[in-house]
């Protein structure tokens, strides 16, 4: 039961994260979560889902040639055992004479 009042936590205060650039919103965040997962001692998958404005990108994982990729802190909780990220594949940005791995547009 403390999972599932967890995990629904998230989802309630998720939608309000945000990354903004001088007062305007660049990337809305919003959290994706399959409840038939929600069962003691079953893998499941919490998405996150970016829908970053146009003209704008964040990096991958590896960043490439330039830049900086996203820090994701994912909080403890005794009742859930988290796993590695997993990263969905990059598109290639050229950036001047840069070669850079990220997400434009929509992403999960």
């Amino acid at each position: 039961m403390r999972l599932i009042a967890a995990l629904l936590a998230l989802c309630f205060a998720a939608p309000s994260l945000a990354q903004e650039v001088d007062g305007k919103t660049l990337v809305h965040v919003t959290p994706k979560v399959q409840m038939s997962f929600l069962k003691q001692n079953e893998q499941g998958w919490i998405g996150v889902e970016l829908q970053i404005e146009d003209g704008w990108h964040i990096y991958w994982q590896n960043s490439g040639d330039s830049g900086m990729p996203p820090d994701i802190a994912i909080a403890e909780h005794e009742d859930i055992d988290v796993g590695p990220i997993g990263w969905p594949a990059p598109e290639r940005m050229a950036e001047g004479d840069f070669m850079t791995y990220g997400h434009q547009g929509v992403v999960t």
